[in-house]
Formats: structure tokens, C-alpha cells, sequence
């Protein structure tokens, strides 16, 4: 993605994939927000890997509400198969001068000769300062990928856990060892408590690995079903390998959380990373030019998909108008008018714009400012009511 440029109160903002580049001016008439969950850092994804003795980075990101400069705590500890000679644990505080911003940390795993299982190092997001929260996902788990020995194939782990009702399911399939000549697996599912084409698709994939590649994916389709029966699991299994031997973990149990149950509701909250303006807030209409959502979606870790905004013209005479899209029509300040969103699933980020014929200037107009609202579904249809406390409701508004 290019950066895009955006008109917001009164100064000119450069957003590019992973935040803002430099952050807006204040609003007039409203307080900035920070702490109590509108000031959070996260990992990118609950999941990385690396091949040993390479430098690659993890990426930590703030995003929300803060203002000002801001820390957070990394720590990076040993799993159950990795010593201290194949990696050093550390602690170290991240530092952060921008409300919307990310850091690239770079971790390096020691090299050697030895023949060699899949290795992890534990990953936590802590102590942020400021007000500050961590948020999903505040912790992750870096794979150290063997590149000793013969090829060898594996599932990336050994069990996974998501909820009925995320639409799919994404599993990584890994090549340790050489990489010279091409190889392929099939990446099969099997049934147990949760039945194929009841619970999820049934899936039989051959997945081909080029000489150099070691990574690979195929994703499950899961059923959602609004019957109250607790988790229920199935397993992915490696099979039929050419050009490789089978390594553990080559089978995996994925458990199905049921969102219908009382006791294990779905309620992990979809996350913006950032989005202006606030929903509720009112604007000086001398400061609002443009309106810009930028959403986040954490590889699909919430399933969010759109957005939406209602930007409301509050006249003087106390009538009031909302934008169309194209232009201000009169109706009831009470009756929201929302703007329409492409039904294409948005993933990564989204940069989404209401235009630039917004009257900035209250002079001979009757304006007498703007109130701005903005809400969201995720893919499933389980759309959350507060973004930062996930609830199974029918809309959620981002704050």
C-alpha cells in the first residue's frame, strides 16, 4: 500500500501500512483519550517464525488513542524445547514517541550443526507506562526453524484452539532441514467430537514446497451452528511426503470453542489499530476537512471487515444534516445516515475516506459544528458492541 494523504484538523497527515507517520494536530473540542484501553500496545501477529542463525524481526505496535511518548516491557523466554545455547531470553523496555506507531525487533537464534526438532521462544508484552494497555495479542510465539539434517516436514504446532464461528481456520506446514531439491506433503483432516461437513470442511490438500521454500499454509472452513454443546475437536494430519521425511508435530489436534456456550462465550473484541474521528466526538467545524478510519485486523484474529461512519452537521438554528457521501441532506439529528462500505472482507489495513467536501469554515454558513460516529462488523456476523470489551451483539461502535 502507498501512503495516502488526509486533511484532519487543520494539518496534513501521511498514513502508510503500519500507522500514522506523523500524528495529527489536537482537535478542537475534544480532550485527547489515553489509558483505560484506548492506549494499547500489541504484536502483530500471535505467531512468527525464523530459521536459526538469521536476524528476523518481531513487530510491536502502538495504536489507539495515546498521546505523547510511552514504553512497554518485551520479554523473551525459552519454550519447552529451546536451550539458552540456541537462544538468550532478555528483557528489554521498547520505547515509543507517537500516539500511532511500530517497532521492528530483530531476534537472531544461534547457529549450529545440530539435527533438530522445531525450537520457541515465548514472547510477552508488559508494564506499559503512561496508562498505557497491552492488547490482543499481548503475547506470541517465535518458531526456530532447523536448517540442518536431511528435509523434514512438520506442522507448525501441535494443537489449536479457535472459536466455531471464525469462519476458518489457518495452519502452517514447515520445512526443516535442506532446502536443494523441490517436496511436497498432503495436509489431511480427520473427524472426532466435531464432524466434517457438521462442524467443518473436510479438507485434503497437497501442498508443494519450490527448492527453496520452507513455508507453507492451507486453511480449514469451519461451520458455525447456534447449538449450545461445548468444545468439540478434529485433527489435521501430515501424510503422502515426497522429497521429505514426516517430523512431530505431523498431526494436530484443533479444538472448536462453542460461542454458544454460557461458559466460553466468544468474546474477543475486534481491534482497530487506529481510526479518527471518535465516535461521539464533536469537531469544531473550522478543523474538519476529512474523516478517515485505518483499520487493523491482526491476520483475522478478529474477523473484522468494515466500517462505517455517520457525520452529522450541527446547524445553528439546531437542525441538523448528515453526509451522504457526496453531499449534506437535512433529516433528524436523532436519524442516523451511514455511509456505504464495499462488501469486499477488508483484511491487513484499511484506509477509508468520506471525501473532501466538508465545509471547514462556519463563516455565513449556520454551521455550527460536527459530531462524527463510526461503527463495524467482523466476517461472521458476531459483531461486537465495544470494541475493547467484545460482547456477541449486533453492533459494536468504535471508541
Amino acid at each position: 500500500m502507498g501512503v495516502n494523504f488526509l486533511r484532519f484538523s487543520g494539518g496534513v497527515v501521511a498514513v502508510g501500512l503500519l500507522g500514522l507517520i506523523a500524528a495529527p494536530t489536537a482537535r478542537a473540542g475534544a480532550t485527547a483519550a489515553g489509558g483505560g484501553g484506548h492506549d494499547a500496545f500489541n504484536f502483530s501477529a500471535e505467531a512468527y517464525r525464523a530459521v536459526e542463525g538469521e536476524n528476523d524481526a518481531v513487530v510491536v505496535e502502538r495504536g489507539q488513542h495515546g498521546t505523547g511518548p510511552a514504553t512497554v516491557d518485551l520479554t523473551a523466554s525459552l519454550g519447552d524445547e529451546t536451550s539458552a545455547a540456541d537462544f538468550t531470553p532478555f528483557s528489554r523496555v521498547l520505547s515509543f514517541q507517537d500516539p500511532v506507531e511500530s517497532q521492528e525487533v530483530f531476534l537472531q537464534s544461534s547457529e549450529d550443526s545440530d539435527q533438530e526438532g522445531l525450537e520457541t521462544v515465548n514472547l510477552k508484552l508488559s508494564n506499559p507506562s503512561s496508562g498505557a494497555v497491552v492488547a490482543y495479542p499481548d503475547d506470541a510465539v517465535l518458531t526456530i526453524v532447523d536448517d540442518d539434517g536431511p528435509s523434514r516436514i512438520s506442522l507448525e504446532f501441535g494443537s489449536y484452539s479457535t472459536f466455531e464461528n471464525r469462519s476458518s481456520l489457518l495452519v502452517r506446514i514447515i520445512r526443516s532441514g535442506s532446502t536443494g531439491a523441490p517436496a511436497s506433503v498432503t495436509v489431511k483432516t480427520a473427524p472426532g467430537s466435531a464432524i466434517a461437513e457438521n462442524d467443518y470442511t473436510h479438507t485434503d490438500k497437497k501442498i508443494e514446497f519450490c527448492e527453496t521454500c520452507r513455508y507453507g499454509t492451507v486453511t480449514i472452513p469451519l461451520l458455525n451452528d447456534t447449538t449450545v454443546e461445548g468444545s468439540e475437536t478434529f485433527s489435521v494430519q501430515l501424510s503422502a511426503q515426497t522429497g521429505a521425511e514426516l517430523m512431530p508435530p505431523s498431526t494436530a489436534t484443533i479444538t472448536l470453542l462453542d460461542d454458544d456456550s454460557a461458559s466460553a462465550p466468544d468474546n474477543t473484541a475486534p481491534y482497530t489499530a487506529f481510526h479518527q474521528p471518535l465516535h461521539g466526538e464533536t469537531y469544531a467545524a473550522r478543523n474538519m476537512q476529512d474523516f478517515i478510519v485505518f483499520m487493523q485486523d491482526n491476520d483475522g484474529g478478529s474477523g473484522m471487515d468494515r466500517v462505517q461512519l455517520a457525520i452529522r452537521k450541527n446547524l445553528s438554528s439546531g437542525r441538523c444534516k448528515w453526509w451522504t457521501g457526496s453531499d449534506f441532506v437535512r433529516r433528524a439529528c436523532d436519524d442516523k445516515k451511514w455511509s456505504k462500505t464495499p462488501s469486499t472482507e477488508y483484511s491487513e489495513t484499511t484506509i477509508f475516506s468520506l471525501g473532501t467536501k466538508l465545509n471547514p469554515s462556519t463563516r455565513g454558513s449556520g454551521i455550527k459544528n460536527y459530531t462524527a460516529f463510526s461503527r463495524g462488523w467482523d466476517n461472521v456476523g458476531n459483531v461486537q458492541k465495544v470494541f475493547d470489551k467484545g460482547q456477541n451483539k449486533n453492533t459494536f461502535e468504535i471508541k
